[in-house]
């Protein structure tokens, strides 16, 4: 059988970097404004403003800054220091017309801090291993290991200076959940079979079989780890 790994969501969704946030930002040289209810600091004679980190800033960001500027802070000429995890592709353009347009009246600049190619973040993908065979008139699908670096750094084993030591006695407390779509068209993944323990502390089998005939040439299977990152396999038969 041919496997095919993919990596999906790299946090954008499930991100907790608090502690690596405050880290950047001390770098950027920002310093907070806690009494301030829409920027979140200020660097050098600039407002900085952080959108979400679960998301990828938009224009819609940048429109709602315009706002609080013209609405509510019409007086305002310092420039704007913009900071995220990730832009849409239609931002930097805008951003790049609208500081031509307010040069001209010597209004605020916009200038983005992307966080993602600052070297700020370093995420390494979660790696499953899973192995197929098929015999007995079944098609068994087993989960054999499962790493995510991310999980592993936040419990402290590979950081020595870190206060929590943990470990992990078995590798599927790391697992929230098992998807498995028995006969994957190559775009659309339908849940086919699902492996969610019922309780908290309960773990995933790791084992299922299926008769050949429920099975498509394509079988895919997506892990969801406990931090919520998406690692999907396909298997071609």
């Amino acid at each position: 059988m041919h496997f095919e790994l993919k990596s999906r969501n790299n946090y954008d969704l499930q991100i907790q970097h608090n502690e690596a946030l405050e880290l950047a930002l001390e770098k950027i040289g920002v310093e907070r404004l806690p009494n301030d209810r829409f920027f979140d600091g200020i660097a050098g004679n600039r407002l900085v403003k952080v959108i979400p980190l679960q998301r990828a800033c938009t224009i819609v960001d940048l429109s709602a800054i315009e706002r609080e500027l013209l609405e509510m802070r019409a007086d305002e000429t310092r420039d704007i220091l913009v900071v995220c995890l990730g832009a849409e592709n239609t931002v930097a353009p805008w951003i790049a017309e609208k500081n031509l347009l307010n040069s001209k009246s010597k209004l605020n600049q916009y200038r983005l801090v992307n966080l993602r190619e600052g070297g700020f973040f370093e995420h390494l993908p979660s790696e499953a291993l899973i192995s197929v065979t098929e015999n007995t008139g079944e098609i068994e699908i087993s989960l054999d290991n499962f790493h995510s670096p991310t999980i592993v750094e936040r419990l402290g084993i590979e950081n020595k200076k870190s206060v929590i030591q943990a470990k992990i006695p078995d590798f599927r407390s790391q697992i929230d959940c098992v998807l498995i779509d028995t006969d994957y068209n190559g775009e659309v993944f339908q849940i086919c079979h699902s492996d969610i323990p019922p309780k908290k502390n309960d773990l995933i089998q790791c084992k299922y079989s299926f008769p050949p005939k429920e099975c498509g040439k394509k079988i895919a299977v997506k892990i969801i780890d406990m931090l919520g990152e998406e690692v999907v396999q396909v298997l071609e038969r």
